[in-house]
């Protein structure tokens, strides 16, 4: 079972309101702890496996996104939860947190090349990823390649975690502030 459940928005802490952030809630985290129910289906037939869609800002904090990355990170949680409790049925819980990729949800960033500068310059690759790059990974947590695996996230981000946002494109700025 995969739980992809995800819709932009947040604000900044100081402007979020209580609605906005219902609703991001309600789909980002309610949405994939009901979809994660389904593992009470899983009991009797002797196991299964539950895939989670995390967000590389499951990790992260960021501006202008409190909603979404509370959202985020209450997923990332689940997926550790219910692999604790649920591995004594054969129930393997694991999460794919990815960074940004071209997809519907990002449409409003991709259309803006003075949104996506900074978005594509904090990624060592250089570029945002294709919906394909993803496939292989969820096709591992589904199988039995995977069945040591659980409670885990693979993080598919272009190297955005390992350098903390600083590329060859932003250190120069660091260097001539500091």
């Amino acid at each position: 079972m995969v739980a992809n459940a995800a819709i932009p928005g947040g604000a900044a802490a100081e402007k979020e309101t209580e609605e906005g952030w219902e609703k991001v809630m309600a789909v980002n985290a309610k949405g994939v702890f009901l979809c994660d129910l389904a593992a009470r289906k899983m009991i009797p037939q002797g196991g299964g496996t539950i895939i989670n869609t995390a967000s590389v800002l499951s990790f992260i904090g960021h501006p202008t996104a409190l909603a979404y990355t509370s959202s985020k990170g209450a997923v990332l949680q689940m997926t550790r939860t219910f692999s604790i409790e649920w591995a004594k049925y054969k129930i393997r819980v694991n999460a794919i947190a990815p960074g940004f990729f071209r997809t519907p949800l990002n449409q409003g960033f991709l259309d803006s090349d003075e949104i996506m500068k900074p978005i594509v310059a904090k990624i060592p690759l250089g570029r945002i990823a294709e919906p394909e790059e993803i496939v292989g990974t969820a096709i591992y947590l589904a199988s039995d390649a995977s069945r040591f695996m659980t409670g885990s996230a693979i993080v598919i981000e272009g190297g955005e975690l390992a350098c903390g946002g600083y590329t060859d494109q932003t250190l120069p700025f660091i260097y001539e502030t500091v």
